[in-house]
């Protein structure tokens, strides 16, 4: 998986691309450390569109993005997921935690 940020203003979006699973955690971690620490950032946007599949590893560093962009003020909103990674976070019930778009 490839995970690139873009930055907008006031929002960074991590544009992922490929399968998010334990082996593209650092990746993606390392692609949102920059927007977590922007002063600038409010908003981070995690974009799903080339992203086939998730698995519970990735969904854990979901969560522990989550709670480092609460420390900052930040949101966390995940964007663009296709029909199965919906499916995923409906499951383990995302909707309660994240803004979807």
């Amino acid at each position: 998986m490839e995970a690139n940020i873009h930055r907008d203003s006031n929002r960074a979006t991590v544009a992922l691309n490929g399968h998010f699973d334990m082996d593209s955690i650092g990746k993606f971690r390392d692609a949102c450390r920059g927007a977590i620490a922007d002063d600038h950032v409010t908003e981070v946007i995690i974009d799903f569109a080339e992203t086939p599949f998730i698995d519970s590893i990735a969904m854990g560093a979901l969560l522990m993005l989550r709670d480092r962009a609460s420390e900052t003020n930040k949101s966390i909103v995940l964007s663009n997921c296709n029909s199965r990674v919906r499916r995923v976070f409906d499951l383990v019930d995302f909707g309660r935690l994240f803004a979807f778009r």
